[in-house]
C-alpha cells in the first residue's frame, strides 16, 4: 500500500476558511502597557523565560511554624475524576490505520528541535526527561533552545514561514497556532494519536516506554477541556497537546477573615457584600486585587453566560458585558479594588503580602503558577485559597493559561513521528509531577496527581510555606470547569483590547454617573473597531 503522508499543505486556508477573509500577517502580540510583555499570564513565566520573579518583592525572612490553616481540609486529597467516557476517534480503538507508519525506521538516527521559553532550572529538568526518553528511543536526539517569550517564539517562526527554519515542536499559545495553520504548517496530531502502535497507548509506544519505567498515556488521563484547547480553530482538528498549565484562584487572608467572622465569597455578589464589610472594619483598606484585568473581562463573560469572542468574529459588545463593566467601576470608586496597571503597574500580591502596607489588601485574585508569591512577609499571616467569584446562582468557571506544545511539518514524516512520540513523553506522570515541582505549573493529567510523590507534596500544605499545596488541591477538583476562547488569527487583539478598556474606564476621570452609559459605549465600540482593524476583518 502506498504510504499516506503526514505532511500537511495549504489546504488547511480552504478548511479553516481563513484565506477568504484576505488576512495579513502582523505581529499580533499583545503587549500591555508598561508591561514590556505579551503575555497575559505574566505572573508565571517572564519575557525572559525566568520563573515569575515579581519586581518591587522584598526578601523575606523564613516564616515561622504557625498552626496549619483549615482551607482546603487537612487531609489526603483524591482528584476528582469524571467517570470514563467511551472512547472517541482518537482515541486507540484498533481501527484507525498503520499505513501512515508502515515504512517507518525506528532504528534510523533522528534529530529533532524544540523550542520553548524555559529558564536554567526548568531546562536541567528537561534534560532529565529527555535522557529518560532516550532509553526509550536513543535514535532520537532531541536538540532544545530557549528562545526568549512566547511571543518571541512566534515571531522567529512567522519569519521563517518560507525558509522552513522553524522547530519541530514548540511551546504556543493558541492565538499563535492560528497563524501557523493559516500558513499550512501545523500538523494535525489526531491521525498521530489515534493509531494503534504510535498513539495514546499504542503497542509500540506502550513496549517502548516500559524501558524507562514509565507508563504511556491514553487520551482519556488528559484533562478533557485542556484537550480541547487543541480544536478550537474552527475545523474540528486538533493541533495543540497541553503541556504546562496554571488558572487563577483566590487568595485571601485567613487570619483576618476569621478575626473578623467574614465568609470568604463565591459569587461576586457576596464579594462586593464583604468588600463593603471590610471597608467598614479598615476604612484604609483596598479589600481586592485582581491582577490580569483581561482575564476578569473574560472569565466574567464566561461566567455570566454574556458572548466574548467567537470564530473569526468579535462579540464583547453587548449589554451584559457593558452592564458588568460598567458595576466594576462603581464598585473601583467606592476603593473595593484594583488591578495591576490600576496599581501603578505593580501585581496587586505586592499589597496583599505587606502586612504593614500603607492600604492593607485582603484578598488577591492572581495565577496558581504565582502562588509564592501570595505569601505573606515574615509569615504575618496564614493564606487561604479559594476559587475566582462566580455569577450568582451559576457554576464557577476556571481559565486555562500556559503553554501546550504543537508539531510542524518540516516535510519529513520521521520528525513529525519523533517529534509526538517525544511530546507524549512530556505527558506521563513522572515527568508532569517533576516539572509541576519545578515550575508550580499543573499537571495536565488526572493520572500525575495521583502519584505518592504528587500527593506527599499537597499533604503537607499550608498558608504560610506550602501555598501552591493549597492550590493544587483545590485545583484538582477543577477538571470540568477549564475553559477557554476561540482562537483565531487577531484573536489575541481581543484580549489586549479588553484589558486597555477595562482599565481605562476604570481610570478615566471625566466618567459620572450622568454620562456613563455612553463614555463606556464609546470605550467598547472604540475595541471592537480596533480588533477589526488589526484581524482585516470588515
Amino acid at each position: 500500500m502506498k504510504k499516506k503522508s503526514l505532511l500537511i499543505g495549504s489546504l488547511f486556508l480552504s478548511v479553516l476558511g481563513l484565506a477568504s477573509c484576505d488576512l495579513e500577517s502582523p505581529n499580533f502580540g499583545f503587549n500591555r502597557p508598561g508591561d514590556n510583555t505579551e503575555d497575559v499570564e505574566k505572573p508565571d513565566i517572564p519575557m525572559d523565560g525566568e520563573i515569575v520573579e515579581e519586581p518591587n518583592k522584598p526578601n523575606t525572612e523564613t516564616p515561622t511554624e504557625p498552626s496549619k490553616p483549615s482551607t482546603p481540609e487537612d487531609k489526603p486529597v483524591t482528584p476528582v475524576i469524571p467517570e470514563e467516557k467511551p472512547s472517541d476517534p482518537t482515541e486507540n480503538n484498533g481501527q484507525s490505520s498503520d499505513s501512515i507508519f508502515d515504512s517507518f525506521d525506528m532504528t534510523q538516527n533522528i534529530e529533532i528541535e524544540f523550542w520553548h521559553i524555559m529558564n536554567k532550572e526548568l531546562q536541567q529538568n528537561l534534560d532529565d526527561q529527555i535522557a529518560e526518553f532516550n532509553k526509550c528511543y536513543p535514535n532520537i536526539k532531541v536538540n532544545h533552545k530557549s528562545i526568549g517569550g512566547y511571543i518571541d517564539i512566534k515571531d522567529n517562526i512567522v519569519k521563517n514561514f518560507g525558509t522552513g527554519k522553524y522547530p519541530d515542536i514548540a511551546y504556543c499559545y493558541p492565538d499563535y497556532v492560528a497563524e501557523y495553520i493559516n500558513a499550512g504548517i501545523s500538523v494535525s496530531i489526531d491521525e498521530l494519536a489515534s493509531n494503534s502502535k504510535y498513539g495514546f497507548g499504542g503497542t509500540e509506544v506502550t513496549k517502548s516506554f516500559k524501558k524507562a519505567n514509565v507508563t504511556a498515556i491514553k487520551k482519556n488521563d488528559i484533562i478533557e477541556p485542556l484537550y480541547k484547547e487543541g480544536q478550537q480553530f474552527g475545523d474540528g482538528k486538533t493541533y495543540t497537546l497541553p503541556f504546562l498549565k496554571s488558572t487563577e484562584v483566590m487568595f485571601y487572608n485567613e487570619n483576618f477573615f476569621k478575626e473578623n467572622n467574614l465568609k470568604v465569597p463565591t459569587t461576586w455578589d457576596e464579594m462586593w457584600e464583604t468588600c463593603k464589610k471590610i471597608k467598614e472594619i479598615d476604612p484604609n483598606s483596598i479589600p481586592l486585587g485582581y491582577d490580569a484585568a483581561d482575564n476578569l473581562f473574560i472569565t466574567l463573560a464566561e461566567t455570566y453566560g454574556y458572548k466574548y469572542t467567537s470564530h473569526n468574529s468579535f462579540d464583547f459588545n453587548n449589554e451584559g458585558m457593558r452592564s458588568l463593566v460598567k458595576q466594576f467601576r462603581e464598585m473601583y470608586d467606592k476603593g473595593y479594588f484594583t488591578t495591576k496597571t490600576l496599581n501603578g503597574n505593580m501585581y496587586t500580591s505586592n499589597i496583599f503580602a505587606d502586612s504593614a502596607a500603607e492600604h492593607r489588601m485582603y484578598m488577591s485574585i492572581g495565577s496558581t503558577a504565582g502562588a509564592n508569591y501570595q505569601r505573606a512577609y515574615n509569615g504575618a499571616f496564614s493564606v487561604g485559597v479559594s476559587h475566582v467569584p462566580s455569577a450568582p446562582g451559576k457554576q464557577f468557571k476556571a481559565i486555562s493559561q500556559g503553554p501546550s506544545l504543537t508539531l510542524f511539518n518540516k516535510k519529513d514524516d520521521a520528525k513529525v513521528l519523533a517529534s509526538w512520540l517525544f511530546a507524549q513523553f512530556l505527558l506521563t506522570d513522572n515527568s508532569q509531577v517533576q516539572f509541576f515541582l519545578s515550575s508550580n505549573y499543573m499537571p495536565v493529567t488526572m493520572t500525575a496527581p495521583q502519584t505518592l510523590l504528587y500527593q506527599d507534596f499537597i499533604n503537607n500544605r499550608d498558608g504560610y510555606e506550602n501555598i501552591v499545596g493549597l492550590t493544587a488541591a483545590l485545583t484538582n477538583t477543577y477538571y470540568n470547569i477549564f475553559f477557554t476562547s476561540p482562537a483565531f488569527v487577531g484573536s489575541s487583539v481581543a484580549r489586549r483590547e479588553v484589558y486597555d478598556l477595562f482599565n481605562n474606564v476604570m481610570s478615566d476621570t471625566s466618567i459620572n454617573s450622568s454620562n456613563m452609559d455612553s463614555k463606556v459605549k464609546e470605550y467598547f465600540d472604540k475595541a471592537i473597531s480596533n480588533c477589526k482593524y488589526e484581524a482585516g476583518l470588515k
